[in-house]
């Protein structure tokens, strides 16, 4: 419901990180969906330039990965730091600057075209004719 609602905030991050450990691959699309909200959750400056910052899509992003297997690293989250509760420390999502960000956002529609299908649950009811 959080993540329906987009509630601002911590919120929204923790429910993210919930559905990614918690959740199941039925959830992608939902996560998916927050690949566009480009919401700045938090920032790190120096000197009034920002030097790395959290948005929405980031979050997603990195839980996306990992619902699907895939290396963070390899999509440029190079500042990550485990944590047993939520994955990854909160802080430690994002990139510190605009073009690693497209760059993964790209890398992920790349393999989402080619390889999502086969990672997501059959529906039976969609097998079957219905419509969801």
């Amino acid at each position: 419901e959080i993540i329906r609602q987009r509630l601002a905030g911590p919120q929204l991050q923790h429910a993210v990180m919930y559905l990614a450990r918690m959740g199941n691959l039925s959830q992608l699309h939902e996560i998916e969906s927050l690949l566009g909200d480009a919401t700045e959750m938090q920032s790190h400056k120096h000197k009034s330039v920002t030097t790395f910052s959290t948005r929405v899509q980031d979050v997603a992003l990195v839980a996306l990965l990992h619902m699907t297997g895939q290396d963070p690293s390899a999509y440029g989250f190079s500042e990550l730091r485990e944590d047993r509760q939520t994955i990854y420390q909160l802080p430690t999502i994002g990139f510190g600057s605009e073009e690693e960000r497209r760059a993964a956002l790209t890398r992920w529609k790349r393999w989402s075209r080619e390889n999502l299908k086969a990672v997501q649950p059959f529906v039976e009811q969609a097998a079957a004719g219905y419509s969801a």
